[in-house]
């Protein structure tokens, strides 16, 4: 039987006005049922589980280099962790515009959980007035002690921090003249103290 190239041509064409028409099914309809892309916020799991990589690999890393051993520029690298994985946190929410889309009240939930465990640490401090040899056990090495206070940090810094921004963004989200001059002369004086606290002694 002879090919006619007219069936193959009609054939392609249908073919596309069922990828069309699918299309037009997910994405071009106003109603309700229509498939809406779901925006990459961050869920409340999605903090937990920065909180127990951080913790993990802050208590891992001082296993090696404890709090108060070796250090980089003044930077401590017991403490490496926690500052790096922050500042690319950072990068990640300025980039993905998170700052827009997270909630107030999601925040609350981390920030009654760091002020849960802050009493933890006035235990820690009666601890170490009794033995105050375990404070080799905090700083560093494979123990609970130092699994604890590397979780601390983690979770207590989180929560302030996320709350505090959440709670600025909503109740102060506003500027007038003085604060935006403020905020521009922060950054100078944070690079000064900075230079003299870090990179100064070096120079020396």
């Amino acid at each position: 039987m002879k090919r006619s190239p007219y069936f193959d041509n009609l054939r392609i064409v249908l073919t596309v006005l069922v990828f069309i028409h699918h299309t037009a099914i997910g994405y071009g309809a106003s109603g309700g049922w229509c498939y809406i892309t779901p925006e990459n916020t961050p869920a409340q799991w999605n903090v937990a589980l920065f909180i127990l990589i951080c913790g993990l690999t802050a208590f891992l890393l001082r296993c090696v280099y404890p709090i108060g051993g070796k250090n980089i520029i003044g930077l401590q690298l017991g403490y490496f962790t926690l500052y790096i994985s922050y500042y690319i946190l950072g990068i990640i929410a300025r980039r993905k515009k998170w700052m827009d889309k997270l909630l107030y009240n999601k925040s609350i939930l981390w920030f009654i959980a760091a002020l849960a465990v802050i009493p933890l640490m006035v235990m820690a401090w009666c601890d170490l007035t009794k033995n105050p040899a375990h404070m080799v056990e905090y700083i560093g090495g494979f123990h609970w002690r130092s699994l604890f206070l590397s979780f601390w940090e983690v979770v207590v810094c989180v929560g302030i921090c996320y709350f505090s921004i959440m709670a600025f963004k909503k109740y102060l989200n506003g500027s007038n003249t003085l604060s935006v001059n403020l905020a521009i002369d922060s950054y100078a004086a944070d690079f000064n103290e900075f230079w003299k606290g870090q990179i100064q002694p070096y120079t020396r």
